[in-house]
C-alpha cells in the first residue's frame, strides 16, 4: 500500500495537506492565553485538582499547536508530526479529569441525601478510567503517527486500534458522568431523597455518627469540625447562596463535557475511516470539530470557574454539622 499525497508540492508530506500557518498560529495563541488564564485561576482559588488537570490540558494543547506551527514550515518534520498527534489526542482527557472531580462538590452544595452512592467513589472511578484513556490515547496515537511516518501500515493499524479503544472508553465515561449529573439534579429538583442515604443514616446509630458519615461522604473527616465558627442558620444561608453561585458553574461543567463528547464522536469517525480519510486530511474539519470545541470547553470552564463557585463548600458543610452537634450537646 502506497501513501497518497494530495494538494502539496512536497514529495513527502506527513500531514497529507498543507497546514495553514495562520490558523495554527492563532490556535497556539488561543491556547497560550487559556493556559495563562487557567494557571492564574488555579493559583488564585487554590484549585489543586481541577486547576491542575485543566491547566495541564492547556499545556498539552499549546504544545500540540506549537508542533503544528513547526510542521507548517517543514511537512517532513517527523518529530513535530508525532508530537502534535499525541498531545492533541490526549489533552481533552486531562480536561475531563479536572471536571469529574467536581461531582462530589456539586453533591456537597445541593445535598448528599439526594444521591444513593458515595460521590467520591464515582469521581475516583472516572478519574482512574481517564488515566487508562490517557495511556491508550498517548501510546496509540504515538505508535500510529510514527508508523505512518515510516510507511509501516501494519503498525498504523495497531496504533489506530489502541486509539479507538481509548476514544470509546473516554466517550462511555463521559456519558456516565452526564447521566449521573442529570439523574442527581433531577432528584434535587423533585426533592427525591435517596432511600439508601436514609438507610445509612438510620444504621449510623447516633447523630454524631450520622454527621461523621456525611462528612466522610463529602471527602473530608471529623477534624474539619474544628474549623467551625458559624451557627446552623448562618451556614444554611451561606449554602443557599452557594447554590446560586454554583449553578452556572455546574451548567458550564456539563456543557464542557458535552463539547468534548462531540469532539470524541468526530475523532472516532476519523480514526475508524483511516489515516487517509476525508475527515483526517482536511484541516478545516479537524480545527472546527476538535480544536475549536476543546477551546470552547476550556473557555466555558474559565468564565464560570468551578474553583471559585465551589470554594469553601465542604468546610461550610462541616461547620453546619458542628453546629448541629453543638446544639444537641453531642460534641466531645
Amino acid at each position: 500500500m502506497n501513501m497518497i499525497f494530495e494538494r502539496s508540492d512536497s514529495a513527502y508530506n506527513l500531514f497529507q495537506y498543507d497546514p495553514a500557518t495562520a490558523a495554527d498560529a492563532v490556535g497556539l495563541v488561543v491556547f497560550v492565553v487559556l493556559f495563562a488564564a487557567h494557571l492564574g485561576l488555579a493559583v488564585r482559588h487554590r484549585s489543586v485538582w481541577t486547576g491542575g488537570f485543566v491547566t495541564a490540558a492547556c499545556v498539552a494543547e499549546l504544545i500540540g499547536f506549537a508542533a503544528r506551527v513547526a510542521g507548517t514550515r517543514d511537512t517532513e518534520n517527523r518529530a513535530a508530526y508525532v508530537v502534535q498527534e499525541v498531545c492533541l489526542a490526549f489533552a481533552p482527557t486531562l480536561l475531563t479529569c479536572g471536571l469529574y472531580v467536581l461531582f462530589p462538590l456539586e453533591i456537597a452544595v445541593w445535598g448528599v441525601q439526594y444521591w444513593p452512592l458515595p460521590p467520591q467513589a464515582l469521581a475516583t472511578s472516572l478519574v482512574v478510567l481517564n488515566s487508562i484513556v490517557v495511556v491508550t490515547q498517548s501510546v496509540g496515537s504515538g505508535l500510529a503517527a510514527d508508523a505512518f511516518a515510516e510507511g509501516n501500515f501494519d503498525a498504523v493499524h495497531a496504533g489506530r486500534s489502541m486509539m479507538m479503544i481509548g476514544l470509546i472508553l473516554q466517550t462511555l465515561h463521559m456519558v456516565v458522568f452526564l447521566v449521573a449529573s442529570a439523574v442527581y439534579f433531577s432528584r434535587v429538583r423533585r426533592g427525591r431523597v435517596s432511600g439508601r442515604a436514609l438507610a445509612r443514616a438510620r444504621r449510623s446509630g447516633g447523630k454524631r455518627d450520622n454527621v461523621v458519615m456525611r462528612l466522610t461522604t463529602l471527602g473530608t473527616n471529623e477534624k474539619t469540625l474544628e474549623t467551625a465558627t458559624l451557627d446552623a442558620v448562618g451556614i444554611e444561608t451561606w449554602l443557599r447562596g452557594a447554590r446560586g453561585r454554583a449553578a452556572p458553574a455546574a451548567a458550564a461543567v456539563a456543557a464542557a463535557v458535552t463539547l468534548v463528547l462531540v469532539r470524541n464522536v468526530y475523532r472516532i469517525v476519523s480514526v475508524a475511516l483511516g489515516w487517509l480519510s476525508y475527515a483526517a486530511v482536511h484541516e478545516a474539519m479537524f480545527l472546527c470539530l476538535d480544536s475549536v470545541l476543546v477551546a470552547s470547553a476550556l473557555t466555558l470552564v474559565g468564565v464560570f470557574y468551578p474553583g471559585a463557585a465551589f470554594a469553601g463548600v465542604v468546610v461550610r458543610q462541616a461547620q453546619r454539622a458542628y453546629a448541629e452537634l453543638a446544639e444537641d450537646g453531642e460534641m466531645r
